[in-house]
């Protein structure tokens, strides 16, 4: 009996490890097939992403009809994604305040540089 248990024991722990390796076997294929099919678009240089849709909510209010909850949804999206454009702006206007900045430093730091320069040509 016990070498029964053993034996099974051990048959589960191999389905377990070759389980794993073919989900991570199936995984590369996907990203193959997908990368196959995305290929064609890297020329662009545009970044593309893939968006993977799934259904997870069962609708138990039938008072509200699908496409009342997609247009919830999509106000929902918009909202966020006007957040993030003002964010975006935000950040923009403070990378070109920088940039002035920095320009305006370096410009000084030439300014002494010749100025210097200047000194010593005239020693």
């Amino acid at each position: 009996m016990n070498l029964l248990i053993a034996l099974m024991n051990n048959t589960y722990a191999n389905v377990q490890e070759e389980a794993m390796v073919a989900d991570f076997k199936e995984m590369a294929g996907f990203i193959l097939e997908f990368e196959s099919i995305m290929v064609w678009g890297r020329e662009n240089g545009r970044k593309e992403f893939f968006q993977q849709c799934s259904v997870t909510e069962v609708l138990e209010d039938k008072d509200e009809t699908l496409e009342e909850i997609v247009l919830e949804k999509m106000t929902v999206m918009t909202q966020r994604i006007n957040g993030l454009s003002t964010q975006v702006e935000v950040v923009e206007s403070k990378q070109e305040e920088i940039a002035k900045q920095m320009q305006e430093s370096i410009g000084l730091a030439g300014d002494k540089m010749n100025y210097r320069i200047n000194e010593l040509n005239k020693k």
